[in-house]
């Protein structure tokens, strides 16, 4: 069960990133935290019944929290975290079917941004020296860090998997079971040992 502490946590550091108050919630918000108002209500902390949502829900604060700040036009308050409509549009956002379109559409991106890359190196460079300037491009190249760690991967080049391993991890884990149709295992070997 998520515990109230923890999505206290994920709402202000989500709060804070979305707000630029970085000081946000360090002192208690009795509205939210329980307490009494500065206008003299006497209030109930949020937090509890919101953890206990999230497990009737089976849903990850760590992962539904941040989703609804960054599809949302103003701060998401803590009574406006779970309203049908936010939950209907996160599970048609999750669903298998839209994160394994999601992830084709990503690859096929990722691999054209490769290529145009490639192209712009291969008259002054050749072979594994063209291939990894193309990786390392930041430029031309805005592929993501989980397909620069498997073409590190495919083409035997553990400096480029050792630079993007972590970020390429983060990326991974947010929709495993479609990256895995679509990389071979082998590539993402590296990945699945620390996540089991």
């Amino acid at each position: 069960m998520p515990q109230p502490e923890r999505v206290r946590e994920v709402y202000l550091r989500e709060y804070r990133k979305y707000s630029g108050k970085p000081n946000y919630g360090f002192r208690p918000i009795p509205h939210w935290d329980g307490g009494t108002t500065p206008m003299g209500r006497r209030c109930r902390s949020v937090w509890p019944k919101l953890a206990e949502r999230f497990e009737t829900l089976t849903l990850d604060p760590g992962v539904y929290i941040p989703w609804l700040f960054s599809h949302s036009s103003a701060v998401p308050l803590p009574n406006q975290l779970l309203t049908a409509k936010a939950l209907a549009t996160f599970r048609e956002h999750h669903s298998p079917r839209f994160m394994q379109e999601r992830a084709e559409r990503e690859f096929e991106v990722d691999l054209l941004q490769f290529q145009m890359s490639l192209g712009t190196k291969l008259p002054r460079y050749y072979g594994p020296d063209a291939l990894r300037i193309a990786l390392e491009d930041e430029d031309i190249n805005k592929a993501t860090p989980l397909f620069r760690f498997c073409f590190g991967a495919l083409y035997e080049m553990p400096d480029i998997c050792a630079r993007y391993i972590a970020m390429a991890k983060v990326q991974y884990m947010e929709n495993r079971q479609a990256y895995d149709r679509i990389w071979d295992g082998r590539l993402l070997a590296g990945l699945r040992t620390q996540h089991g």
